[in-house]
């Protein structure tokens, strides 16, 4: 158990002792230089950092957190942590600029919290590792942690709460309404039958409705609300008492609206609801549905009344939710004050009671690089001003400014003073507070409430003056259990005494005009709250249920998931009183979670796209599914946006997002039901474990070697963090699953080029497509990035990824940089969408930043991600959703990240082993030989299960590749104050073939090449074998070095056969501009493919541009049990469209050279082209055929060729079906006779091609024929 911590979170230096229940651990800080983040030019990170560190924002800086996680057996302590043996040393002035010394003080305060996890307790420590020791800030070094755990009474076991087993929804006949407003209102006859309530005859008994309001949920999930929808009380108004529910009767209720309003230490505090502009409420007239709840008479308090009042607590609101200047979290804005700088506001404030004075409470914000200012006029007269600091990015601030009202009527105009041409200002709200006269005003509907009258055993009388009106007055305090007030008239005015214990509010009326309710319809019957516990759950809008539904059902048969699909509406309907808001999803998956001795579920997918536009402002529709919003809309590094909220389940967790991940979560970002059938077939395909595709000229299979392989890329910053952060994880993968083969593409081992477009680096974006080709199991990508792509220098730009085609390999991506996921803005798609949308290539998932991120936690967060990855549990491989979410947990200062996939998806891991059991009849185990050039060499080997016994029935293929040593690849200093770096890759390949397993035993054999590095050291054998859907990797080390003596003779290079997309294809003939290379290349003694002898490589070249030749070592495979002949497919790209030559040069293994040419058009695809349309022989006699090439290959060809004599009469038809690769067609056989069986006279006859394609292109060609 602590092993596994340690490993996870000792990324200090650290020793861990445990006396007891007691922790003692030792820890050195390695503290960085200052780290500087460009991340563009006009922001930048800058902080001075230790290794594990977590970040800390805080008025404007950056500032190193000491983050501490200790698994605990009992969360019922209390610990009493100490700092013993500390070490500091003096803050530089340098290091003293980064850190806010607001936070550092004589003593360090340390902050301890105990999280669950999965129902386990585990202990959080956190403190700023400063100090102020008199008049000097100092940094802590090292120190002795000691946790001592005080056992208290089991107040901190986790609640188990109680659901019902059965939603009010789950029968009868519900039909949805919605209000606007907190209020009474009023259901009328008219109402009913909008619903399409069935009205004839409808007894008023059985009229029922039931709501929870419009509250926004509580974020904390310990906090109260409601289990499912609540029956509140109504007023039937039957107005001849019969009954019967007839057409001028209405029915009255209390319905709470979207803003909540709460005292505070001065006046009243309100929240918005920033998910729904309306509340929503349920009628049933059924029978026997609810307890068809009325409005009873609350009897008036006998006891003495120990207060009196006749005012009450006035409150107001202006504010609209229009504006979100950064697009980015929870904070809109009302108004902008920039082109227009005056609004004018007009709100109503009943009588003031005498002498009191009204406040009006002004929130605003700016951005300026100079001291703005706000002029706050009432009503021509009365004038305050509210200056701002200067802010470059945006700083919100509040003004309370109080007043004496000369008038009922409040006209309020706003101005805002630009100091400077680019300040802009914003109006968030305006709150209105008095203590008014407890009567009517100019409405026949009053709410009121008196938070000074509120204590323990006090019972008020309110004095209300209904100034003539016939009043009733009902107590709203509980919303679902409404009174009405008993009390007594005397005149105009009317007393009441009620408890005052709490803060009580009441509204009074009189007359007929109430609120009128929006009519929505007859909803569908439900029951969320019948479903116990699934292992996956997928939430999914309604427009994609479909697609939703049938991956659930895959998950089910083929991975054997318990599997539940459930709609945002549904959710929404039982959980939120049917509006949107994320708590409501999260309270439905915390139902699932306590009802589960286990941890189910084990992974959530959000099936939809979220937008910061939680109720679409601007009109985009972009918002399918929100997401967890931060509430700093001016500032990147705190505005958080995040799935991880929805998934944290346990007590006391999800407050400003705090807790741990319980489950593996993430989401489908889709906006039409063409991504939501692309995503998920993507993933059937990726997780079918039947054969999908074979390699071929323009596919890789997805059982394939790429299965083995893991990349890292990095960009090429100057300070060098982005090349240690991926070099890091590389080194990690290597040293811990050296059966990974790594490929690395540092941006500084390339040579930077200037282009008219800015600095470019053209080989490392060819790299990187040529390894999406070929495939990858994972690819991390460590350096800048953003809503283009990756590095300053476009390494990885968005036309690239729409250039991939790798449909049956794709990757998981890890990103770790800024905001290369931000899925959040208005009708936008981010580059990690591009990759999960990609429908013929792409990834299977991306995890990426939806905000700013920092690489000193990106790598560390990176390193627990393959660990995770790599690392079994329980003797299985963890989902992706699972290693992402319990890497989070670990990690810090990562809240930004998502999860763009399937969680409940596992990495295509293979699942057999593959291991050497002798090379040149000695035994691997007993011998170790070593392999020289020129050597031939024979390997014999097995594929075994995980005790290491053969699997004899595995019969199939394996794909070695043997490599040689790792070479040391140096950087080229492409940055000013670049330092050179060095960095092992392991990428030469002696041998690389495919071999027929039978039994579970496999023996192949091949000639060393010349070119190996003659140095001794440690080559590779990588294995990956397939068979009958099921399939194994392994690795082995050998020894690699020297030369054999034995003399070859052989002076001849290989042959070469070169063509575009396949064998059909003839030089001279036409193609697309992106064809496929396809060779056959064959040679008594074998290919060098190794790569470290000057000019020895296989290369590509157009149109005689050496200097641009393409590098193919990596493509060439053997053919099936052979070292002499192999092929080589490779996708070329964005050829002009002309006439052109390919040239392919290739060496064998004793460095003979041969080359071969062949000429090709390229013409445009948009529109079918036909060319070289011919039958041979001809003239014929008995038989011909015909040929013909085009420029659509891939494409299924309905093809008809019909045959005409001189005079036009149609004689023969002959029908067609071509569905390949091939740029060729044919042949397509006729034996001269006609459409009846005849054949046909000598002579010249016309025939027509027409060729149409599945996408509905049609191409015809005529040419002559003779018959003889």
């Amino acid at each position: 158990m602590y092993k596994k911590f340690f490993l996870l979170s000792c990324v200090f230096i650290c020793t861990l002792r445990l006396t007891g229940n007691d922790i003692f651990v030792s820890y050195h800080l390695r503290w960085q230089k200052p780290i500087i983040e460009k991340i563009s030019d006009d922001i930048q990170h800058a902080y001075f950092y230790f290794e594990g560190a977590g970040l800390h924002y805080s008025n404007g800086f950056l500032t190193s957190e000491f983050v501490a996680r200790f698994p605990l057996t009992d969360g019922n302590i209390v610990p009493i942590v100490s700092i013993e043996n500390s070490t500091w040393q003096p803050l530089t002035t340098e290091e003293l600029k980064l850190v806010d010394a607001a936070l550092a003080n004589q003593a360090i305060e340390i902050n301890t919290q105990i999280f669950y996890t999965q129902k386990k307790p585990e202990l959080h420590i956190r403190f700023f590792p400063f100090r102020k020791n008199g008049a000097t800030f100092e940094k802590l070094i090292s120190f002795d942690l000691k946790v001592v755990q005080k056992s208290v009474f089991a107040s901190k076991v986790q609640k188990a709460k109680t659901y019902a087993t059965k939603s009010i929804l789950a029968s009868g006949n519900f039909y949805k309404l919605a209000i606007n407003k907190t209020g009474i209102h009023k259901i009328t006859f008219d109402d009913f039958k909008t619903l399409g309530i069935h009205t004839a005859q409808l007894p008023t008994h059985r009229i029922a409705l039931f709501g929870n309001g419009g509250h926004m949920l509580a974020e904390n999930t310990s906090d109260f609300v409601y289990d499912d929808l609540q029956e509140i009380p109504i007023q039937v108004i039957d107005l001849n008492n019969n009954g019967v529910f007839e057409e001028e009767d209405y029915v009255l209720f209390y319905a709470v609206g979207i803003i909540a309003w709460k005292p505070s230490s001065d006046y009243y505090s309100h929240t918005l609801n920033i998910y729904a502009d309306y509340a929503y409420y349920f009628i049933n007239v059924d029978e026997h549905i609810g307890l068809k709840k009325r409005i009873q008479q609350k009897a008036e308090s006998s006891q003495s009344k120990t207060h009196e009042v006749s005012t009450y607590d006035f409150y107001d609101l202006y504010e609209k939710d229009q504006l979100c200047p950064n697009d980015e979290g929870r904070i809109w804005f009302s108004d902008a004050y920039d082109a227009i700088t005056s609004y004018d506001y007009a709100m109503h404030l009943p009588d003031i009671q005498d002498g009191e004075k009204a406040v009006l409470r002004f929130s605003v914000a700016s951005r300026s690089s100079a001291y703005p200012q706000f002029t706050f006029t009432i009503n021509s007269a009365q004038q305050f001003q509210l200056t701002l600091p200067p802010h470059k990015d945006g700083v919100i601030q509040l003004g309370t400014y109080s007043f004496i009202p000369n008038s009922n009527a409040i006209n309020i105009n706003v101005n805002y003073q630009k100091p400077t041409n680019n300040s802009v200002g914003w109006l968030d709200y305006i709150e209105m507070f008095a203590r008014c006269k407890l009567q009517f005003a100019n409405t026949s509907q009053l709410s009121f409430r008196n938070k000074s009258v509120v204590g323990d055993a006090n019972i008020v009388e309110y004095v209300f003056n209904t100034q003539g009106n016939l009043t009733t007055v009902w107590d709203v305090s509980d919303p679902v259990n409404v009174v009405k007030v008993e009390g007594r008239l005397n005149a105009n005015i009317f007393r009441f005494k009620s408890e005052a214990n709490v803060l009580r509010e009441f509204v009074a009326f009189y007359g007929s005009s109430f609120y009128s309710i929006i009519p929505i319809g007859k909803i569908q019957n439900q029951n969320l709250h019948g479903i116990n516990t699934a292992d996956f759950v997928i939430i999914t809008h309604p427009d994609f249920i479909q697609s939703a539904q049938e991956l659930a059902d895959f998950r089910a048969s083929n991975d054997g998931f318990s599997t539940t699909v459930v709609t945002t509406t549904q959710i929404y309907n039982e959980f939120s009183s049917g509006r949107q808001d994320i708590a409501a999803i999260r309270n439905f998956l915390k139902m699932l979670y306590d009802r589960s001795n286990a941890t189910s579920p084990q992974n959530v997918l959000l099936f939809g796209k979220a937008s910061v536009d939680f109720r679409d402002r601007t009109g985009t529709a972009s918002n399918f599914i929100p997401n967890y919003q931060g509430s700093c809309p001016f500032d990147k590094n705190k505005c958080l946006s995040t799935d991880d909220f929805f998934v944290k389940l346990d007590d006391n967790e999800g407050m400003n997002n705090m807790g741990t991940m319980d489950a593996g979560i993430g989401r489908f970002p889709v906006r039409t039901k063409t991504q939501a059938q692309i995503v998920v077939q993507k993933t059937k395909n990726y997780s079918s474990q039947k054969l999908l595709s074979t390699t071929t000229s323009n596919s890789v299979s997805n059982f394939a070697d790429w299965r083995n392989v893991v990349t890292f890329c990095a960009d090429d910053d100057a300070d060098q963090y982005h090349f240690y952060d991926a070099e890091g994880q590389a080194n990690f993968i290597a040293d811990n699953y050296p059966v990974i083969n790594i490929d690395k593409i540092y941006l500084d081992a390339f040579k930077k080029v200037s282009t008219s477009q800015g600095q470019r680096y053209p080989d490392a974006t060819l790299a990187l497509s040529q390894r999406i080709m070929k495939g990858s199991l994972m690819l991390t990508y460590m350096g800048h990035g953003g809503d283009n792509g990756w590095a300053h220098e476009r390494f990885l730009k968005r036309s690239d990824i729409s250039a991939w085609k790798n449909k049956y390999n794709l990757p998981l991506f890890f990103a770790g940089s800024c905001s290369f996921g931000i899925y959040d803005k208005k009708n936008n798609q981010s580059p990690s969408e591009d990759i999960l949308f990609k429908s013929d290539g792409g990834g299977i998932a991306v995890i990426s930043a939806s905000r700013d991120s920092y690489s000193s936690t990106n790598k560390q967060f990176g390193i627990k991600l393959h660990q995770l990855a790599f690392e079994k549990d329980n003797n299985a491989y963890r989902t992706i959703g699972q290693f992402y979410a319990q890497a989070k947990n670990v990690s810090s200062s990562v809240d930004m990240y998502v999860l763009f996939g399937d969680p409940s998806l596992t990495l295509a891991y293979p699942k057999y082993n593959v291991s050497t059991d002798s090379i040149n009849g000695k035994s691997l185990a007993n011998s170790q030989d070593t392999i020289k050039a020129l050597q031939f060499i024979s390997i014999k080997g097995r594929v075994t299960d995980e005790s290491l016994q053969t699997v004899s029935s595995f019969n199939g293929y394996v794909y070695p590749t043997v490599f040689d040593k790792a070479s040391t690849v140096v950087t080229l200093l492409n940055n000013p104050n670049s330092i050179q770096k060095t960095f092992a890759l392991q990428k030469n390949i002696l041998y690389k073939g495919k071999v027929s397993v039978k039994n579970g035993h496999f023996e192949f054999s091949f000639l060393v090449p010349k070119d190996i590095n003659y140095e001794y050291g440690f080559g590779k054998i990588s294995y990956y074998a397939f068979a009958d859907n099921k399939d194994a990797n392994g690795f082995d080390s050998l020894l690699v070095g020297g030369i054999n003596d034995t003399l070859i003779n052989d002076n001849v290079g290989p042959e070469i056969k070169l063509y575009l997309n396949d064998e059909n294809f003839v030089s001279g003939g036409i193609t697309t501009s992106n064809p496929t290379l396809y060779a056959l290349i064959k040679d008594e003694n074998g290919v060098n493919t190794v790569g470290t002898g000057i000019g020895h490589d296989i290369i590509a070249f157009i149109d005689d541009e050496v200097d641009k030749s393409i590098v193919l070592n990596d493509f060439f495979e053997y053919n099936e049990n052979s070292y002499t002949s192999g092929k080589i497919n490779y996708l070329l790209s964005n050829i002009n469209l002309g006439q052109h030559t390919l040239t392919l040069r290739a060496w064998d293994v004793l460095n003979n050279m041969n080359q071969t040419t062949i000429s090709f058009t390229v013409v445009n695809d948009e529109a079918l082209q036909l060319d070289h349309v011919l039958n041979y022989p001809n003239p014929f006699t008995t038989q011909t055929s015909f040929y013909f090439e085009h420029n659509h290959p891939g494409l299924s060809m309905d093809i008809s060729i019909q045959i005409f004599t001189i005079s036009g009469k149609l004689v023969k038809t002959i029908r067609y079906t071509e569905a390949s690769n091939s740029l060729r067609v044919g042949p397509i056989s006729w034996n001269g006779k006609d459409d009846f069986g005849d054949a046909l006279a000598k002579g010249v006859y016309l025939y027509k091609l027409r060729v149409k394609t599945t996408d509905n292109k049609i191409a015809e060609k005529i040419e002559k024929l003779v018959i003889l």
